[in-house]
Formats: C-alpha cells, sequence, structure tokens
C-alpha cells in the first residue's frame, strides 16, 4: 500500500476514503494512442490521431454529429481522421477503442465546453464526457510519462489519466506536481472498469506541500524487530507525529531529532522501534504534520514488518491469507506466500499464450465453497519464476497444489491477489 497523503487547506480537511479497484488504468500493451483527446472547432473541421495496435480494432459509441475515418483496422500503426460538420453548440463524446480485451477510451470536444467546478464527489456522481475543474491533494503518481496520478479530496479521489500542458502534449516535469501538492485540473470525465477518471487534464494551480518525506516513505523491518527511521523536510514549524492508535502494540516513537542535508537545510529525523513480530506481516500508515499560518499539511509514511507466518518456509493458509488482505485494505506493502488447492477456475481463465496469465480460485480443502471466507482468488497471475506462461509450460488444473507468491489486495469484498502482481511460486512441487 502507498503511503497517502493528507493536507488541511483554508478549503478542505482531506481524508482517505477510497477503495482499491480491481484494475488500475494505465495505457495499454495491446494498444496505444497519439492523444486520447481530440479537440475541433464550432466551425467543423478534421483532426488526426495514430492509432498503434497490436491486433485488430474498432472504435464504437459513436455520436451522429461525428466522422471517423477509418473507425476499425488492423494490427499495426493507422492515422484516424476525425471530423466534423459546422455547429453553434458545444459538444462532448466519450468513444471506445477496443483491441483484443483491452478499451481504449478517446474524448472527442467541439467548441469550448464550459467546465464545471466540483468535488470528487460530484465528479463520480456525474455524467461521463462532462468537463469538470477539481482541487484535490496528488496522493499518488503512477505514471511520470504521461503524468497518471490520483487527486483527492474531503469527499473521495478520482484518477487523473494524463496530464497535457496548453498545447496538449505530455511534459511530465514541467508542471512541478509532487506527491501531497494541492492541484487544481481541468478535463473531461470518463468511466473504466468502475474506476472514474479525468483524462488528459490541464493544470489550473499548484499549492505546494508545506512537508515532505526525502527519506522513508516505505520502511520494513525483520519479523525480530529494530528500528524504523522516516526523514522529512519541512517549510513551517516543528513536524508533529503520531502513532495510529491500531499499531501501538508493535510500533512505538523512539525520538527526534534534526540533521542537515548535502545543501545545509535542516532535516526532521523520526526514529521508532518496532517490536518482534510472532504473526504475520503487519503495516501501518504514520502521519507527519506541519503547520504554517493558517494551512497545515500532513503526509504519511508506510512503516510495515515481516511476519513468520506467511513466508515462504511457512506460507499462510487461504483463511489466513484472507484475514490478512482484509486487514490490509488495500495493496499489501510486501509479497507474501500461501498454499491451497486450485478449486476452480474461470472461464478461459487457464494460462494462454497471449497474456501469459490466468485467474482460478484456491482453497485449503480443494472445494469452491462460494465463501469469501474460505476461497481466495488468484487473479491474473503469472507463471513460475514470475514470468508469463508460454507454449509448453504446463497447464493448471482443479486439484493442483501450488504456493502463490506476490501481493494482496481488497477488490470490494473480495479478497485476491494485485493483478500482474503474483505468480504461482509452486505448481504440484514444481517451482522451476
Amino acid at each position: 500500500m502507498k503511503a497517502k497523503y493528507i493536507i488541511l487547506s483554508l478549503i478542505a480537511s482531506l481524508a482517505v476514503l477510497t477503495g482499491c479497484q480491481k484494475d488500475q488504468p494505465h495505457y495499454l500493451d495491446e494498444v496505444m494512442v497519439s492523444s486520447s483527446y481530440v479537440g475541433l472547432p464550432l466551425a467543423g473541421g478534421s483532426q488526426t490521431i495514430s492509432v498503434n495496435a497490436n491486433n485488430a480494432w474498432s472504435i464504437s459509441e459513436m455520436p451522429e454529429w461525428l466522422t471517423i475515418s477509418p473507425a476499425s483496422g488492423s494490427a499495426g500503426e493507422t492515422t484516424v481522421t476525425f471530423t466534423v460538420e459546422s455547429t453553434s453548440v458545444d459538444r462532448e463524446a466519450t468513444l471506445l477503442l477496443t483491441c483484443a480485451d483491452a478499451t481504449q477510451r478517446i474524448n472527442v470536444t467541439q467548441g469550448v465546453v464550459k467546465p464545471t467546478e466540483a468535488t470528487c464527489k460530484e465528479v463520480i456522481a456525474g455524467p461521463d464526457s462532462k468537463t469538470y475543474i477539481a482541487t484535490g491533494v496528488c496522493t499518488s503518481i503512477a505514471n511520470t510519462t504521461y503524468g497518471n496520478w490520483y487527486l483527492e479530496d474531503e469527499t473521495g479521489q478520482i484518477y487523473i489519466y494524463g496530464t497535457v500542458n496548453a498545447a496538449g502534449s505530455y511534459a511530465w516535469s514541467s508542471f512541478g506536481i509532487d506527491v501531497g501538492d494541492i492541484v487544481t485540473v481541468q478535463g473531461p470525465k470518463t468511466t473504466y472498469n468502475g474506476t472514474v477518471e479525468l483524462v488528459d487534464v490541464k493544470v489550473i494551480k499548484v499549492v505546494k506541500s508545506l512537508v515532505k518525506i526525502e527519506e522513508g516513505e516505505t520502511v520494513n523491518n525483520a519479523a525480530d524487530g529494530g528500528k524504523a527511521v522516516v526523514k522529512l523536510s519541512s517549510k513551517g514549524g516543528n513536524v508533529s507525529v503520531s502513532v495510529p492508535e491500531k499499531a501501538k502494540s508493535w510500533l512505538s516513537l523512539d525520538g527526534i531529532s534534526t540533521e542537515k542535508d548535502k545543501k545545509g537545510n535542516e532535516i526532521t529525523v523520526v526514529t521508532f522501534a518496532v517490536a518482534k513480530n510472532e504473526k504475520g506481516p503487519r503495516m501501518t500508515e504514520v502521519p507527519f504534520s506541519v503547520s504554517s499560518g493558517s494551512q497545515t499539511s500532513t503526509v504519511s509514511a508506510t512503516i510495515s514488518q515481516d511476519g513468520v507466518i506467511g513466508t515462504k518456509d511457512n506460507p499462510f493458509t487461504t483463511e489466513q491469507v484472507i484475514e490478512f488482505a482484509k486487514e490490509v485494505g488495500g495493496d499489501s506493502p510486501m509479497n507474501i506466500y500461501v498454499e491451497g488447492i486450485i478449486s476452480k477456475i474461470e472461464k478461459n481463465g487457464t494460462f494462454s499464450a497471449q497474456y501469459g496469465n490466468a485467474t482460478f480460485w484456491i482453497s485449503s480443502d480443494g472445494n469452491y465453497n462460494n465463501d469469501k471466507s474460505k476461497d481466495f482468488e488468484a487473479y491474473r497471475v503469472l507463471y513460475l519464476n514470475n514470468k508469463k506462461w508460454v507454449e509448453g509450460n504446463d497447464q493448471i488444473a482443479v486439484g493442483d497444489k501450488v504456493i502463490l507468491c506476490g501481493k494482496t489486495t481488497m477488490y470490494k469484498t473480495t479478497a485476491e491477489t494485485v493483478s500482474g502482481k503474483a505468480w504461482i511460486y509452486s505448481h504440484n512441487g514444481k517451482t522451476k
């Protein structure tokens, strides 16, 4: 689980209200577009983009006022032209470009679409294709090539799927956005696999955080315990810290001191004592706050510890890993091991050479119980040695004994592995 950042400003008191999405959005391997935003004038005209696909593709959800040529194609690079007639009314549309089982959204606007200022909750509840202005905290950055990141306010969280400059180009470093900053953006809304996004947004304003973690954003300790150190820089007063109540049984504040960095700036060093662990892996998020005038900024570091179960030598049972996933909530901060018997394989979910992964369920007794406290979902796991499955490798079957290694998460109420972040460590005793 990545560290969460909360900033209390004059207009917002921000709290983390997000769950973990099944598929975190990303620029797809199957198909790439030169731009996912097409802007056309009210007077009419055309604009082109390039589509680079590894399979046949087609565009759907086309409105009557828009002409696309071609609207489908084969593998390789294709130039696609979008054409509109003259109109006096601003118009928007979200198109779906499908390639194999992947879907890329393309947002088309004609005219100057008037944006609506909204909270994250209002964006989530609003219609797709509408353009919004939203302000919140950058809680994590997923991709610095296209500028994919998460924006959060006191009402919820949305995914920013691409950040562009005035020319419509991706230039992430030019925006100066860091985790913890308050950012105001403008862009059209889409919904992808249940995840609400603003696509190819323009940055209106950035307010820098008063505190930044320089070292120790994520700290992991061995089961034997020890020390955890987090180093921070600040632009306001002293750094205050509070150990969460649920972690006080194993984590305590050991001391706060200062040191100078290479440039002579003062750094706050916070040291924690980590107790010996005789259970499974555990983690917590510790908040650090700095205030200056009417603004208070808070950042959180993730402190985790290895367990004596959930390891390669002592894997979790399916019941244990489900409880572990529930306790963590989001993506686990470390890889864990779980053993079980394959009880159900998703339709067409065996390994294929096209995707190299598979989805199936395991249980301790080999039965599919239709019980979320006993059935653990191996979601899009890779093959042995954390590699994609290829023709000639052994296939899986119900009744096979497996040990999985990777990260866990909770998708709504289902405990499962993180897509693409887990693999079969052992298959019927075979590890290579």
